[in-house]
């Protein structure tokens, strides 16, 4: 993703850099810049202690499907990879038939839509990835992973596969991270100020195109018990399940999500990146037409989706504690 914030009289500049980028790249800086991205791995993920840690537990989440896989490869990926192979992905695959341009702010449609034409309108379309086939299996069983180290801080993670973007479970997931999150949510009351087991603690329901997940992370404090946290945890998350959330919390909960939505609709950049995120997860409209469906969500609604989602063995479970 390229994200470039310009003038309004320099659209057509733009337009010619993006168009020059997709047919002439030389690569010429490629294994000066192999080995930036080599040392980018190091410093971001072998040599820091969460790095390795969140590789390990997401290799335990995905079974099969890609997503198992880091961004930025494995080490023996980024070092066998060689020129001629990035040039052969960039001459089938960066190419119109795989962008995305989303264009946001003061703009007059026709005569934009008409320097997209000019541009990029002779590129040849180049080829569509292969069809992607593979999903995961149903899980067999919880599945846990413990890290110790000397440099590490007390960390607790739990995670649950969740259905891909468009479908309705996620909605009301969105209602259950607003209860769990933020200094008002009942994880953050319960565990950071009643029973002083953590610094932070955070919920996230977090879509994607295929497969979602919805996730649990606590900073433990370094005295603490993280059997004590584990349980408080699956604690909220049965009441969830139990008892469906009170009128007021919901509407809370209800307000504060509107209000951020609106406020990001004020921030050109990120109305474009999102609207270029849902279109790549599938349909640019269920970034519009997500507050009309959150509006939807019942009480019952929320309780179903946790009685769904919040099953034990259905969890992936990792905690890294210093050792």
């Amino acid at each position: 993703a390229y994200i470039v914030t310009l003038p309004k009289n320099k659209i057509e500049l733009f337009m010619w850099l993006e168009a020059d980028r997709m047919q002439n790249a030389v690569l010429r800086e490629f294994y000066s810049e192999r080995d930036v991205v080599r040392e980018e791995r190091r410093m971001r993920y072998d040599d820091k202690p969460t790095g390795r840690y969140y590789e390990s537990l997401n290799s335990l989440i995905y079974e099969a499907f890609p997503y198992r896989v880091p961004t930025i490869g494995w080490p023996s990926d980024i070092e066998n990879l060689t020129r001629e192979m990035a040039e052969e992905h960039y001459r089938k695959y960066y190419k119109p038939r795989n962008a995305i341009l989303v264009l946001a702010g003061d703009l007059e449609p026709d005569s934009t839509m008409g320097l997209v034409e000019k541009y990029f309108g002779s590129i040849p379309p180049g080829d569509a990835f292969p069809p992607l086939t593979i999903r995961d299996p149903e899980q067999a069983g919880e599945k846990r992973l413990t890290v110790t180290r000397p440099d590490a801080p007390n960390l607790y993670t739990l995670v649950f596969k969740t259905p891909e973007v468009g479908d309705k479970i996620l909605y009301p997931l969105d209602i259950a991270e607003g209860v769990l999150n933020g200094r008002s949510g009942r994880l953050y009351k319960r565990l950071v100020e009643q029973e002083k087991l953590a610094v932070s603690v955070s919920a996230g329901n977090s879509p994607n195109k295929y497969i979602s997940e919805f996730s649990v992370q606590v900073n433990m404090r370094p005295d603490a018990d993280p059997a004590k946290v584990e349980a408080a945890v699956w604690d909220e998350l049965e009441k969830l399940k139990s008892a469906p959330v009170s009128e007021r919390e919901f509407q809370k909960v209800k307000n504060r999500a509107y209000a951020g939505l609106v406020r990001s609709l004020t921030d050109m950049e990120n109305v474009a990146t999102m609207l270029a995120y849902y279109e790549m997860f599938g349909d640019y409209r269920f970034f519009l037409t997500w507050a009309d469906e959150l509006d939807k969500v019942t009480a019952d609604d929320v309780q179903n989706a946790a009685k769904t989602t919040f099953v034990r063995e259905k969890s992936v479970t990792g905690m890294l504690l210093k050792k």
